[in-house]
Formats: C-alpha cells, sequence, structure tokens
C-alpha cells in the first residue's frame, strides 16, 4: 500500500484514486450512490460531504486499501478478511490460510531486518513495516472466523448491524452503553451542541472527518462494522502488546511470534479428522500468542525510545531469499 500524506483528506485521497488514477469509472461510483456524476464531483471539491451511508457505498464499491487506512487510521481497531468463498464454491481451507499468514509474518520480519541493516529505519520505512505486521495480525485474527462459531455468539453483531443504521449504533453504543454524554461527544468532534444533536437527529450526517475521530476515540466493532456491510472486512479490537516494559529486540519477537504460527501450523495438521476441541486448544494456545508477540513488536515499532537499531545486529534471514515486499492476498 502507497503511504498517505499525513494531512490528506478524504475527498483528496477519493479524487486521487479515482480521477487521476482512474481505479473506477466515476459514473459507476455515481450511480451506487445514487446521484449524478456532476453532484458526486461537486462533493469531492466542497470538502467530501459524504454521510455514513454514502461512506459505508464506496467502502463497498471501491475496494481500496487506502480509504480503509484513512477511516480508521491511529484507531485501536483491526481490520481483518471476512471468510470467503472460492471459485470452486469451498473454503479456503485452515492450511492454507495459515501457510498465507505465515508468508505474512515472514514478509514484515523481512522488512525490519532489510531496513535494520541497510539502517534505513527513518519514518517511512517504519510506517512500511507497521503496515506489514498490521496485515500479519489481521490475518492471523481471521483464521478464528473460519472456525465454528459458538452457538450463543452466531449472528448477533449482524442481526444488530442489519436492524440499526449508524446514529442509531452510535445512541445504544456510546451514548447509552458507554455512558458517554452528548457534551463530551461534541467536543470531541470538535462541534457544538446544535451541530451534535443535527446529527443525532439524522437531519444531518457526521462527514468522514467526523467519523475517523469518532473511531479514534471510540474504537468499537460495532460501529466499524456498519459501515463494511457488503466490505471484505470486519474489524476486531487491535491486539495489545503482552509486556511494553520487556526489552527484547524487535526481530527476536517478530521470530517468536512467527514460531507460534509454525507451532499452530503443525497441530493443524496434526489433528486432522479429530474434533474440534483439539484444533480450539491449539487456536487458545499458539494464535494467541502470534497475535500478542506482534502486537509487541508493533508497540516497540511505534513508540519513542522503544527501538534503536545502533543497539540491534543485523540479520540475514535463514531462508536466504528476498520476499515480496507485497505478500500474499489472504482471499
Amino acid at each position: 500500500m502507497k503511504l498517505l500524506p499525513a494531512t490528506i483528506g478524504f475527498g483528496d485521497l477519493l479524487r486521487r484514486i479515482l480521477v487521476f488514477e482512474k481505479l473506477r469509472p466515476l459514473r459507476e461510483i455515481a450511480d451506487a450512490l445514487g446521484i449524478t456524476v456532476r453532484n458526486f464531483c461537486t462533493r469531492l471539491r466542497n470538502g467530501a460531504r459524504f454521510d455514513p451511508n454514502d461512506v459505508a457505498i464506496l467502502l463497498r464499491v471501491i475496494d481500496d486499501e487506502r480509504l480503509r487506512a484513512w477511516l480508521f487510521a491511529d484507531s485501536g481497531l483491526l481490520l481483518v478478511r471476512r471468510p470467503v468463498m472460492t471459485s470452486d464454491g469451498s473454503n479456503m481451507t485452515l492450511v492454507q490460510r495459515t501457510a498465507a499468514c505465515a508468508m505474512e509474518a515472514m514478509s514484515a520480519i523481512y522488512g525490519l531486518a532489510d531496513a535494520v541493516e541497510l539502517s534505513m529505519l527513518a519514518g517511512p520505512q517504519i510506517a512500511a513495516i507497521e503496515g506489514h505486521l498490521d496485515r500479519a495480525q489481521g490475518g492471523l485474527a481471521s483464521i478464528k472466523l473460519y472456525l465454528p462459531p459458538s452457538p450463543a455468539g452466531r449472528g448477533t453483531a449482524d442481526e444488530h448491524a442489519l436492524r440499526e443504521d449508524f446514529v442509531q449504533l452510535v445512541r445504544r453504543v456510546l451514548l447509552t452503553g458507554q455512558d458517554v454524554r452528548p457534551s463530551e461527544l461534541a467536543e470531541i468532534l470538535g462541534l457544538s451542541g446544535a451541530a451534535l444533536h443535527a446529527r443525532l437527529a439524522g437531519r444531518v450526517g457526521f462527514v468522514p472527518a467526523e467519523l475517523r475521530q469518532l473511531f479514534r476515540r471510540f474504537p468499537d466493532p460495532q460501529l466499524a462494522d456498519c459501515l463494511l456491510i457488503g466490505t471484505p472486512h470486519t474489524a476486531i479490537l487491535r491486539p495489545t502488546a503482552i509486556d511494553p516494559d520487556m526489552d527484547d529486540s524487535p526481530m527476536r519477537t517478530g521470530l517468536r511470534s512467527l514460531r507460534e504460527v509454525v507451532a499452530f501450523l503443525q497441530a493443524l495438521l496434526s489433528s486432522e479428522g479429530t474434533s474440534g476441541s483439539p484444533l480450539r486448544a491449539a487456536v487458545d494456545r499458539h494464535l494467541d500468542e502470534a497475535i500478542r508477540q506482534m502486537a509487541t513488536l508493533r508497540w516497540n515499532m511505534t513508540h519513542i525510545g522503544r527501538y534503536d537499531a545502533r543497539r540491534t545486529p543485523a540479520i540475514t534471514p535463514p531462508w536466504g531469499t528476498t520476499l515480496s515486499s507485497n505478500p500474499p492476498a489472504l482471499a
């Protein structure tokens, strides 16, 4: 994924994707939104006045990682791919998915090793490695979506998403569920009390910049999934570091996570033909630990004082080949 300028707006990003890069026809996007091409271009020029329903349509029609990265930037949410069907109508096997996750992890570790060896761990390199780590964490977390869910947990989130629109969810999840005061929410979003009331009443829609700030302060998967309906993604809370004070090299932490992925793959292969209990135990033991180690590595990479390239020895990957900077997608 190309790195985005820190100050780019939602409308500017849409113009880059649709006008300059021409990734999708403008008429196709305008038709999906139910407006004319001229009206759509006017919205792009005038601060991207898209409400949550519009944003959900744009995310569904324009499958571009940069849009999702912009909307959920600096939030506590991580997007993982939903289970999908292959062209022959069957699900991708857990072995195939786990192997792809291992490649994601290796790509992240190799990117780190390459940056350390060349002493190039500046801002763009750190951001690129963060992207690898997010994809690695998302891939590992998504494996759990392929296991049979518990009966108590079936369909509850999707049922809520189908019954409630975004404003109703904000009221239920934030104002009622988390006891957020309207005055506090207005201050966080930089709105007056009257402007927030208009949004909560449905007379005016939340605009993309407000949605972005909302997710930064209230990273709730239900709110995110309301905008992700119909896309290949769902939101989870970003895994947290197990011990931010541990004094370990980023390379060692990454390799420890990769070891857990391989251990899960071994347990998966050993449990073929058996009941689901041993597999669930392997998930809890190995995948959760792998995700935690990846989270620790990301924390060390993105917090001041937690990484110093000068005291980390350069490591040549044992496989001796250059991995692609664009690891395979987890279909």
